[in-house]
Parts: C-alpha cells; sequence; structure tokens
C-alpha cells in the first residue's frame, strides 16, 4: 500500500472517529422493526452466543464503529471525486453529526449508511473515466458487493437494489465503453433476491408462542400493506433527507449537481440513480432512515462538492484564506447551534441497555401460562429473538401483541387478563387508557384497560372519553397523522390547559383560548369561535360558565402520544379534524392514568 493511500484512508478514519467522539446526544432507544434483516439474524446470533452479555452495550459500540465507517466511506467517496481532502472531511463530519448517527441501542442501527456510504465510493472510482478497464473492474464488483449487503441489511430495498445491478452490469459500462460479460448485472441480480429471501427466512423469528413475523415476501416486495402515495413520499423526504442537513448544505449540495453537470461527468448520472433507484424502498419500507440511506450519502457527496467549489471561488491571499476556514467550519459547526431534540421518555433507556439472553429468559419464565407481552424495543426484540428453541421447551403459551394493536385493549379489558409490558411500552400505554401496577419483576407492569379512547374524524363528535378525567393524550396512528385537531371542553370550573412532558419545541403545536362568562364575559366571543369552526352552539355549549378551545398540532419531531392537562374535568367536550389537515387523519382522543415505571433489572 501506498504512502498516499495510507494517508488517505487514515485522514477518513480520523473524520470518523471525530464524528463519534462529537455526538452530544444520550443513548436512546429505537422501535421494533416490522421486517427483520441481516442486523436482527446477527443481533440474535451473537445474543445466543455471549447469553449473559449486556447486549445492548455491546450494539452501542459496535453502532458508534459503523457510524466511523459511514463517516469515512463518504469522506473517501468525496475525496476521489472533488481531489479536495479539506472539502470531504468537512461534509463527512457534518454527515456524521446528522441525529441519525445518534448513541442507538439497536442491532446495526447505522450499516445502511455505512454500506450506502461504502457502496457510493465504489461507484464513483468505478465511473472515473481517467481508469483503464481493468482497474475499474474491481471497483464494479466492489459496488455490486454494496449493494448486495445493502439488501440483506433493508429488506425493502431488495427489487430497487436488483434493477440497480441490472443497470451497474449492463448500462453503466457501455456508457463509458467499457467491457462487461453480457448478462452478468442480471445474473447478480437474480442471485441478490434469492440471497435476501434465504436470508429473511434463514433468520432468527419471534417465537411462535409470542407471535409470528411478517412473512418474507411482504418484507421484500411492495405487499406489506404500506399506503404508497407521492404525499408519504415527499413528507419522508423533507423530515428524513432535508431538514436534518439544512439550508446550508442543501445550497451546497445544489452548487455541486451544477458542477458536476457543467463537466458532464458521469459520475453525477450514477450518483442521483444510485440514491434514486435505492431509495425507492421508501415506499414501502418501515425503515423510512434506512431507506432513504443511500439518497442521504449521495446529497452529503454533491455537498462536498459545492463546498470545493465554493473554495476554489476564494481569493488568494489573507481573506480568502479566512473565508475558505470559515466555511469549512461552518458545515460541521451548524449542529452544534440547533438545539439537540429532546428524546422522548418511551426511548429513553431504563434497563434495556444492560439486558442479556439470561435476563430476558427469566422475564419470559416470570409470566404465568397463557400471558400477553407487549412488544417493547428492538433490543428486546433481538433477545426475544434469540430465545426462539428455548421458548418451546418451557411448554408455557406465550402471546405477543404490539401496543397499537386492537388485540391489546381486548386482552386488557379480560377480567383475568395477563397482560404484561416492558419500560418502554409502560411509558405510553398510561396514554392510552390503561392502567399500570408493579408486576411480577422490576420493570415488568401489568397491564389493564380502565378508559376508553374515542376517534376524531372531519366532523363534530362528541368526547365522552374526556368527560371522566382532567388529563387526556392526543394520540396519532401513524407518523402522517399530525392534525390539527379542535377541541372544546366545557365545565363549571376554570380551565388552566397545558402540555403535559412535550419534548422541546413541539409545545408551539398547542394553544388554547377561554370564554368564561363572568361579569365582563365573552359571550359574544364565544359565539363567534363557534361560528368560525362551525360547531354546534346550543345547550351546554352557551350555558356553561366555563368554556374553552383548544387546537393541538403535532409537529413533525412530535412523539405520537401527546398529553394535556385541562386543569378541570370536562362535562362535556366535542373535537374534529380541521377541515385543512388533510386527507387519513388517524387521530384519538384518550384518557389517561398515572404511573411511574420502574426500571428492569438485569
Amino acid at each position: 500500500m501506498t504512502r498516499h493511500r495510507v494517508l488517505a484512508i487514515g485522514a477518513a478514519v480520523a473524520a470518523g472517529t471525530a464524528a463519534v467522539l462529537l455526538h452530544r446526544e444520550s443513548p436512546t432507544l429505537a422501535a421494533p422493526p416490522a421486517c427483520a434483516s441481516a442486523a436482527e439474524a446477527i443481533g440474535a446470533l451473537v445474543a445466543r452466543a455471549f447469553r449473559d452479555a449486556s447486549a445492548g452495550l455491546w450494539w452501542l459500540h459496535a453502532n458508534a464503529v459503523l457510524t466511523a465507517v459511514a463517516v469515512a466511506g463518504l469522506a473517501l467517496a468525496a475525496r476521489a471525486i472533488t481531489a479536495s481532502w479539506p472539502a470531504a472531511v468537512s461534509a463527512a463530519i457534518a454527515f456524521g453529526l446528522l441525529p441519525r448517527f445518534a448513541p442507538i441501542v439497536a442491532p446495526a442501527a447505522p450499516a445502511a449508511s455505512a454500506l450506502a456510504a461504502l457502496t457510493l465510493f465504489s461507484l464513483v472510482r468505478f465511473g472515473d473515466v481517467t481508469l483503464a478497464d481493468a482497474a475499474r473492474a474491481p471497483w464494479q464488483a466492489l459496488t455490486w458487493i454494496g449493494l448486495v449487503l445493502t439488501a440483506l441489511f433493508l429488506p425493502s430495498a431488495t427489487l430497487p437494489i436488483a434493477i440497480a445491478i441490472v443497470g451497474v452490469g449492463l448500462f453503466a459500462p457501455r456508457s463509458m465503453r467499457a467491457r462487461s460479460p453480457q448478462g452478468l448485472g442480471a445474473l447478480v441480480a437474480v442471485a441478490t433476491v434469492a440471497l435476501a429471501l434465504a436470508m429473511g427466512a434463514l433468520a432468527p423469528r419471534l417465537p411462535s408462542s409470542l407471535g409470528a413475523s411478517l412473512s418474507v415476501w411482504s418484507c421484500t416486495l411492495p405487499m406489506s400493506g404500506q399506503t404508497i402515495s407521492a404525499a408519504r413520499v415527499l413528507g419522508a423526504v423533507s423530515t428524513y433527507l432535508f431538514a436534518p442537513a439544512g439550508i446550508y448544505a442543501l445550497a451546497l449540495a445544489a452548487l455541486g449537481a451544477f458542477v458536476l453537470w457543467l463537466r458532464r461527468d458521469v459520475r453525477l448520472a450514477m450518483t442521483i440513480a444510485y440514491a434514486v433507484v435505492v431509495s425507492a424502498a421508501v415506499l414501502w419500507s418501515d425503515r423510512t432512515a434506512d431507506a432513504l440511506a443511500p439518497a442521504a450519502v449521495s446529497l452529503w457527496l454533491l455537498t462536498a462538492v459545492g463546498l470545493e467549489e465554493t473554495l476554489r471561488q476564494c481569493r488568494r491571499g489573507p481573506g480568502g484564506r479566512l473565508a475558505a476556514v470559515l466555511l469549512l467550519a461552518l458545515l460541521p459547526g451548524l449542529p452544534f447551534v440547533r438545539p439537540a431534540p429532546r428524546v422522548p421518555a418511551e426511548w429513553t433507556p431504563f434497563g434495556q441497555e444492560s439486558l442479556s439472553r439470561e435476563s430476558m429468559q427469566r422475564v419470559l419464565g416470570a409470566m404465568p401460562d397463557g400471558a400477553v407481552l407487549v412488544r417493547d424495543d428492538a433490543m428486546t426484540d433481538i433477545l426475544l429473538r434469540s430465545l426462539d428453541g428455548v421458548s418451546r421447551r418451557t411448554g408455557k403459551s406465550l402471546r405477543m401483541v404490539d401496543r397499537d394493536s386492537p388485540v391489546l385493549a381486548a386482552e386488557a379489558a379480560r377480567r383475568d387478563a395477563a397482560v404484561f409490558a416492558l419500560p418502554s411500552a409502560a411509558s405510553v400505554l398510561p396514554l392510552r387508557a390503561f392502567a399500570l401496577s408493579n408486576g411480577l419483576l422490576p420493570g415488568l407492569a401489568r397491564v389493564r384497560r380502565v378508559g376508553s379512547c374515542d376517534g376524531v374524524a372531519a366532523d363534530w363528535r362528541t368526547v365522552p372519553a374526556l368527560t371522566s378525567s382532567r388529563t387526556f393524550a392526543l394520540v396519532a396512528g401513524d407518523a402522517a397523522s399530525h392534525g390539527p385537531i379542535v377541541l372544546y371542553v366545557a365545565s363549571d370550573a376554570p380551565f388552566a390547559a397545558r402540555p403535559v412532558d412535550w419534548p422541546g419545541a413541539t409545545t408551539r403545536g398547542f394553544s388554547w383560548d377561554v370564554f368564561d362568562r363572568a361579569p365582563s364575559g365573552s359571550a359574544y366571543a364565544r359565539a363567534s369561535s363557534f361560528a368560525e369552526d362551525a360547531a354546534p352552539l346550543h345547550g351546554v355549549w352557551r350555558d356553561a360558565p366555563h368554556v374553552a378551545r383548544l387546537e393541538i398540532w403535532r409537529t413533525p419531531d412530535a412523539p405520537l402520544d401527546l398529553g394535556v392537562d385541562l386543569g378541570a374535568t370536562p362535562v362535556a367536550a366535542t373535537a374534529r379534524v380541521r377541515p385543512d389537515a388533510g386527507a387519513d387523519q388517524h387521530v384519538s382522543v384518550c384518557t389517561t392514568t398515572a404511573y411511574a415505571r420502574a426500571r428492569i433489572e438485569r
């Protein structure tokens, strides 16, 4: 290995290490995936091999290494296309500081980004027209390997990746007048699909007694029931791609694309094609951020090109050098100016990071026969997958349900219910009309159904759930359901409404007005408000001493469950989704209970 290559790899590794060390966030949990991938298979096998090891802590360190690999891969790709180490390192570190690379207790969470960065580096080298055919062939092989591994770690991307492999194998060499065996790309594409299906079939599943996983076909092909729409795609791109990058990086990426277009650089077309084709998995993937990893890496590669062009335009001299330094420092420096997002209690580790396969086996052993376990987080999901054979030998009939499943409410409402929840689910269920109490072990809560949830639609509907409690929660059925909803409540006592434990800036989605019948009352304001909202103003709404109007909007960075304290128990409540909210708004209003979750012990 030449001295130049050693220095290049050293600079890339240094950029990756810096990105890992500069993260300020505390470790968080991740939601369990609907579809298992190579990450879940590896996680379950590691848990089986090291039965008493703290699986979450092990994966925290592994994810730090994967983050460094993703940043290093982008730095190498940016250096290959810009020939500028300052621009490449600056863009790579800024990429590594994205929120998706924050420490997370989940198996191989940054794997999709690491594979995307290394694949794009191989693709950039493969598209270098200055290389001879013999020198380009290994990079084509590495590109295929990267695409195949991406399909194993992101099953929903298997079909788009097969299309990408055909393009790399058949069309890209022809455009550069390179030699490639006819049909080799199609052959590798078929092998990729077969390998992804085999991995999905052989990956450790959740124990059959706890619940069946989705079929391999539903995870690999667009058959999972996801609604495929332009609005969903645009929302995902805005939330997971453009918003984290920021306007400065987006402007540099646009400049970079323009520069490569002016140069007629074939690598621009290859980069964009890679981003669009492989990221098409976002249409039906349950891992939206992972599905957009190729697009994110491509975006930051173009950002490096735009930054290099901007630096090249700086004049020589002290002023120009100072401007160049400021431009370089600004890109990775902007993430430190933005406020760190507040993590909801649902995804704050509460003992799950220290669980092992043995401790998870003790949790299952403590539950009675016929018990139901609420699915918790990605790490406990992995440990349950590693217990497949053990659960069959216990002879117990245990089941697992998702926290959003209607089956959970039915099971928890039974008189002889034996429903249990771990800490992550235990922080959400009290906001969904469930009462929790200490279970058989610390951190294992018993769940009962005590309240109700009322759906909110486009027309005005009464909300009986609110007439029994001063607290309630707005519960969204999915990330696309944001409202806003308009809620009127009436009471004999004055209201003092406030959001309860809303993270960070999400409180901007909460507003309320009061219409009291005081000596200098606001009867006209009350009537005007009802008329503006096209709400029925009669009976209790006209005569109640205190009426409050709440408008609640779930911001894009808000959790699905948002608690509200009215300060008084209503005697009547009515709500609707605001007419300009758009279609497919799945929101409910639920009664809430109080519960102080306990830390689960190892």
